[in-house]
């Protein structure tokens, strides 16, 4: 059978060769069906590196929906998408890169096993510094998905809210306020992430917003308006975008949309673009402007993923980022 050591949705996937030696992962073989068992490990092709990975995380907003199949069709798969990684062969058609070299990218799938293939420049990688710490490396993968989002929507000098501090947002408001957003608000149903949220600048304004920011996943209030509240908190002629990925979609009143006049974006897709935006978050992680070591809360073997997600749908509020220790277990 032929894992997919990655995936990339806009292609419909990137089968890689495999070799006669086997190694742990942890396959999606079916809609709400993992299971942690070997797979034939992928040897370098011509255009790739085969990275040695050596920690990963729980994505918490798309991998409790790719794994109920609402954006998910292809399988097997292996899980995970967040993912640090060491190179350890080049193939000889790939230049800029050599062996020992970190890196973390930005977007396919396999991060749960011990090795991947990676193919740049059909994914934006970023190349992470020798201080790093292992816990906080596999996070860039979410940094650069949530740079995607603040990108589109032009921050500078304006007024941004961001409806959910769970990872994603928490990455963004940093992002804002290091590309010169003039105040950066947030809201959560969680204290605690409120908190942290405060911890990182988001401030508490009452007037309207120039850009409000979805970064979350179902909508959990009590009457499931939270996006029509985002949107009344928008000055006309304002700016939503829409990042976050709710597995049971969103309620939106259009009518609000019209009489606001309210313009739509969605986070960058080129990944040319992104390559670019994955270099400035190395850059601002490196000047001091991106700090993602207070967003681990917990670490986890390889083979305790599955236990894992449980807890991140269990207790969304007391996990925020769950790191996957690759290397043991």
């Amino acid at each position: 059978m032929l894992f997919y050591a990655s995936y990339k949705p806009q292609s419909g996937g990137i089968p890689q060769e495999v070799g006669n030696i086997t190694m742990k992962a942890l396959v999606l073989e079916k809609v709400n069906c993992l299971r942690y068992k070997d797979v034939p490990a992928p040897v370098c092709c011509d255009n790739g590196l085969l990275v040695k990975i050596k920690t990963s995380c729980l994505c918490n907003g798309s991998d409790p929906v790719i794994l109920s199949g609402a954006t998910w069709s292809e399988f097997p798969a292996i899980f995970g998408h967040e993912t640090f990684a060491e190179v350890i062969e080049v193939g000889r058609d790939v230049t800029g890169y050599a062996v020992g070299d970190w890196i973390s990218w930005w977007f396919t799938m396999g991060a749960f096993s011990h090795y991947a293939v990676v193919i740049p420049g059909e994914v934006a990688v970023a190349r992470l510094p020798k201080d790093i710490s292992r816990l906080e490396a596999p996070i860039f993968e979410l940094v650069i998905a949530a740079f995607r989002a603040v990108a589109v929507a032009g921050v500078a000098g304006k007024k941004v809210l961001i409806v959910g501090l769970g990872p994603s947002g928490l990455i963004m408001a940093q992002l804002c306020k290091a590309l010169g957003a003039e105040s950066v608000s947030g809201w959560d149903l969680y204290e605690n992430r409120r908190e942290l949220g405060k911890s990182f600048g988001c401030a508490v304004y009452d007037g309207l917003f120039d850009i409000v920011i979805d970064a979350y996943g179902d909508d959990l209030s009590a009457d499931g308006q939270t996006e029509n509240r985002a949107i009344r908190q928008l000055r006309d002629y304002g700016t939503l975008v829409l990042y976050g990925h709710p597995e049971h979609g969103r309620t939106m009143n259009s009518y609000l949309l019209q009489s606001k006049q309210i313009c739509i974006k969605m986070p960058i897709n080129d990944i040319k673009e992104i390559q670019k935006l994955a270099d400035q978050a190395v850059l601002f992680y490196s000047e001091g402007k991106l700090e993602l070591k207070r967003l681990v809360t917990d670490t986890v073997p390889l083979d305790g993923v599955i236990d894992a997600l449980e807890l991140l749908r269990k207790e969304p509020d007391k996990h925020i980022k769950i790191i996957v220790l690759n290397e043991e277990g």
